[in-house]
């Protein structure tokens, strides 16, 4: 027997969740990055790489659900933090912070990946 209470709470958190934007429809909306010198809209596939993986991850983050990534390098796992976390600011109102282990580390990261 389904419990009542139990049903309820998941149906009102799917309706709430199909009418939020997730991470990546938000990213494709509101994110530039840098490719080529030029700033362009934040897309899964570009200048010749194309990583469409990385949409399931974005539906895990969405929904909320922890998720461990294994992955290989240059594969867009910072994007996806920056995404992530860009969006819970956003649209959620959440408080995040972005951590790098140096002073040295930071500037680099602002500079390549916010500044321009």
């Amino acid at each position: 027997m389904v419990d009542q209470s139990e049903l309820t709470r998941s149906l009102t958190t799917s309706v709430q969740l199909a009418e939020s934007v997730d991470v990546l429809q938000w990213a494709r909306q509101h994110r530039q990055i840098k490719a080529g010198g030029r700033w362009k809209s934040f897309r899964l596939d570009r200048e010749g790489f194309e990583y469409p993986f990385l949409a399931d991850i974005y539906t895990e983050l969405s929904l909320g659900h922890d998720t461990v990534i294994m992955k290989p390098t240059q594969v867009g796992a910072t994007e996806i933090a920056l995404n992530a976390a860009l969006f819970f600011l956003d649209k959620k109102s959440e408080n995040v912070m972005y951590l790098l282990p140096a002073k040295a580390q930071m500037r680099d990261f602002s500079h390549n990946r916010v500044d321009g």
